[in-house]
C-alpha cells in the first residue's frame, strides 16, 4: 500500500506541479490529481493481485 500511495504522490508532482512550471503547455488541474488517487485505490483494491474474496474481507479464496 505504501508503494501505491507513494507513486501516486510522486506523480501528481510531477505532471501537476513541477511541469506546468517548467514548461508552459502544461497545464495544472486539481481534478487529475483526484482522478490519480481513484485510479490508485482501483488498482490497489482490485487489480494488485490480493488473495482475498472481496477486498474488504479477511476471507480467503
Amino acid at each position: 500500500m505504501t508503494m501505491v500511495i507513494v507513486m501516486t504522490i510522486y506523480f501528481s508532482f510531477i505532471f501537476e506541479f513541477l511541469l506546468p512550471t517548467i514548461d508552459k503547455r502544461h497545464v495544472s488541474d486539481i481534478k487529475d490529481i483526484v482522478y490519480y488517487t481513484v485510479g490508485a485505490s482501483f488498482f490497489y483494491l482490485f487489480m494488485n493481485g490480493h488473495k482475498t474474496a472481496f477486498p474488504f474481507t479477511k476471507k480467503s479464496i
